[in-house]
């Protein structure tokens, strides 16, 4: 009996156990002088990273520049050296360890750019093969100032050029998984993928700070995770026959 108890609690193990490893950690991962591997730092100079008609938005990573180190700012900013506010149209735009500082929106910017800080991880051909090809936000949090007198803030996820995600946010709320679910689907990678996340001001939020964090996942597909989970139980099974 004892052993068809054990037998019953590992199958019930193997079943409920997840797959899902975290392979990037926005906080974590942060890095001073140069990004981690897999991570880029980045800002719309001459364009912006999505178009609107409003119902179409498409990605335009060919717009993207990386930003610099600023070592009196400790972070990435548009220029690696002067203090915040830096020449227009960089502004403020910059990345923090725990937070991204917005740069100027359309309205504001002299050359009617809305430029976003853009957060970029690329998935490698290793980490998929081990991994898996599922990608998720495992956990995620992007805090919106509680200012009633600013705008909304535009988050914008891409997959590569693919629009996945796309919302503005009002003061003081947030897109979190508090709000929205843990393990939020961004469908399936490749290795060389890359996942870039635009955060941009649609009203007067330039200087202001977004807290955040977030951490990206990869697990098997489905169909993969449930042979991954059959054979031990098929195994386990064989085993716990040998006691009846």
């Amino acid at each position: 009996m004892r052993s068809l108890i054990f037998c019953a609690a590992i199958a019930t193990l193997a079943a409920t156990a997840s797959a899902t490893t975290v392979v990037a950690d926005y906080q974590g991962n942060f890095s001073a002088t140069n990004p981690a591997p897999g991570w880029r730092y980045l800002w719309n100079p001459s364009g912006v990273p999505l178009f609107s008609n409003p119902l179409t938005f498409t990605g335009n990573s060919a717009n993207y520049a990386p930003l610099s180190y600023n070592s009196g700012d400790l972070a990435y900013a548009t220029q690696s050296t002067g203090a915040l506010p830096l020449a227009p149209p960089g502004s403020y735009l910059s990345t923090a360890p725990t937070y991204v500082t917005l740069g100027q929106s359309d309205t504001q910017a002299n050359d009617g750019i809305r430029h976003y800080v853009i957060l970029a991880y690329t998935f490698s051909a290793a980490q998929v093969a081990a991994d898996g090809p599922d990608l998720t936000f495992h956990t995620y949090n992007f805090n919106i100032p509680n200012d009633p007198t600013l705008g909304s803030v535009d988050v914008a996820v891409f997959k590569n050029d693919s629009l996945v995600f796309e919302n503005a946010f009002a003061e003081g709320t947030s897109f979190s998984d508090a709000t929205f679910q843990q393990d939020y689907s961004f469908g399936t990678v490749q290795g060389g993928d890359t996942l870039y996340i635009a955060l941009g001001d649609t009203g007067s939020y330039a200087g202001q700070q977004i807290g955040v964090a977030y951490t990206l996942a990869l697990a098997p597909e489905p169909s993969a995770l449930s042979v991954l989970v059959a054979i031990p139980l098929l195994m386990r099974r064989r085993r716990c026959s040998g006691f009846n």
